[in-house]
């Protein structure tokens, strides 16, 4: 039996991280992989989601890059951000035109000061006049004319009891000249007051969250609303819940799982491929990367949720929600860049120093009997040696020993679920498309050394939750979060 992209290389932790976890996914394929394992427990296949963010032949290595987690979920409330802020007055200042009842008022008012200053230019000009020459007497013509003008000729502003009839003459021109600049003046005026914009402003003491967006709505960035405390916690506006890949929660990482998987039989040979020898250290790794997840991420939400967030003046909502979503966001990669750090060092260790591992990447070779000479030959998977690569891997299967030829013979394979030469970077980029599969992996129940039969219990994974075919890396570089 051969388990799709479930691979066995050097070290677990590259053979998992290179695997998927399709066989998982389908309960034929992983009934028919516990058959070779001697239990008579029950174990349910994964269900696949359409809506997952990982495909069903997904490594692990992607789940893993995802910190394990399908989804994020968060929530910021800006009803409690305007409470805390708590603004004791908002103020904002408009342009608009001056209305006919301001105009007219400041008309009014100009008036006196007008007829004040206008009174003693006119006396000066009327003074000078009378120092000039008199003028020949006026005609009879113009005399008639004037007599037209009468109303308009005796307008006199400027008339005193001591004066003669020629003096209220100069006063009535005098008259004529104040009202003439005062129209001028005044015309000028009203036009400036009525195309020119005044500016306005407009307080509100402790104005409520709905008045704050009526006015921001109007008046845009034109206002000032000081908060009256600087400085909250992101936990009075902010909850963050992150729901983690289905696999963190499925029978795949459960102890009775993988106890299920560690039974062989004593004395028994097993190719270096068989799933029986190699699945155990995979799901323990597996269920490493989803405990250390949710340990870092849930100790990283306490610590965030303790930060200050300083607000001299309150935000508009579209300006406070970007200023969360970027502090979240730069709070995530942080995370995501603590998860991934020990893992990547791992296999650049593992790499570096051919380190061995308990899925036998490296095996012992005498080569003197009287020295006792001991060569290290690495492991060769598809003609990829791992001296010279971390990515050699194969997929796992279900083997059984040919007694005349001494040859394992295939029985089953778990496609996408790798063993090579390092047991991170096999699960990696494994996919668990076979653990989605309830029947697939009743199938293998039988080949196990105590097969739990009727009894087999575990639930596949649900496809309606993610993607079968995603790789366990990509659901890594997610922290393992949807």
């Amino acid at each position: 039996m051969r388990i799709n992209r479930f691979k066995l290389g050097c070290l677990p932790v590259n053979a998992i991280l290179l695997s998927a976890l399709e066989c998982f996914y389908n309960q034929t394929c992983l009934n028919q992989l516990i058959s070779f394992f001697p239990t008579n427990e029950k174990f349910l296949a994964m269900n696949f989601s359409a809506q997952s963010r990982f495909a069903i032949n997904s490594t692990v290595q992607m789940i893993v890059d995802e910190l394990m987690i399908e989804q994020w979920i968060t929530n910021i409330s800006y009803d409690k951000y305007f409470k805390q802020c708590a603004p004791n007055l908002c103020t904002y200042t408009k342009n608009e035109k001056y209305t006919f009842t301001f105009i007219l008022t400041k008309i009014i008012s100009l008036l006196g000061e007008f007829t004040l200053v206008l009174g003693f230019i006119i006396r000066l000009i009327v003074r000078l006049i009378r120092r000039l020459p008199r003028t020949e007497p006026i005609t009879l013509c113009q005399r008639i004319k004037y007599l037209f003008r009468k109303i308009w000729t005796k307008l006199n502003m400027f008339k005193h009891h001591e004066s003669n009839e020629h003096e209220e003459r100069y006063q009535r021109l005098g008259t004529r000249l104040y009202i003439f600049i005062l129209i001028i003046t005044l015309s000028i005026l009203s036009v400036y007051i009525l195309i020119e914009e005044g500016v306005h402003r407009i307080t509100i003491l402790k104005p409520t969250e709905n008045q704050y967006k009526h006015f921001q709505k109007i008046y845009s960035n034109k206002s000032i609303c000081p908060c009256s405390s600087m400085t909250m916690t992101y936990a009075n506006f902010i909850t963050i819940q992150p729901y983690y890949h289905q696999v963190c929660s499925s029978d795949l990482v459960s102890s009775q799982w993988i106890q299920y998987n560690a039974k062989t039989t004593t004395g028994l040979a097993y190719a270096i491929l068989d799933y029986r020898l190699n699945s155990q250290p995979q799901f323990q790794l597996l269920a490493m990367f989803c405990q250390q997840a949710q340990q870092i991420v849930d100790n990283g939400i306490k610590i965030f949720l303790q930060t200050q967030f300083v607000s001299s003046q309150i935000d508009s909502q579209d300006l406070f929600e970007s200023k969360i979503n970027l502090s979240i966001s730069d709070w995530q990669l942080l995370m995501l860049n603590r998860y991934l750090r020990p893992i990547n060092i791992i296999r650049t260790i593992t790499q570096g120093n051919l380190l061995m591992n308990s899925g036998l990447n490296n095996k012992f070779s005498t080569t003197n009997s009287t020295y006792r000479n001991i060569k290290i030959l690495t492991t060769n998977y598809s003609n990829c040696l791992c001296a010279l690569s971390s990515q050699c891997m194969q997929f796992m299967g279900m083997y059984t020993l040919n007694s005349y030829t001494s040859r394992f013979i295939p029985i089953f394979e778990f496609r996408n679920f790798y063993i090579g030469c390092s047991s991170v970077e096999s699960l990696l980029k494994s996919t668990l498309e076979f653990f989605y599969n309830r029947s697939a992996m009743f199938e293998i129940d039988q080949y196990l050394y105590a097969p739990l039969g009727s009894s087999f219990n575990f639930s596949a994974l649900n496809p309606a939750l993610s993607l079968p075919n995603e790789t366990i890396e990509t659901i890594v570089n997610r922290l393992m979060i949807d």
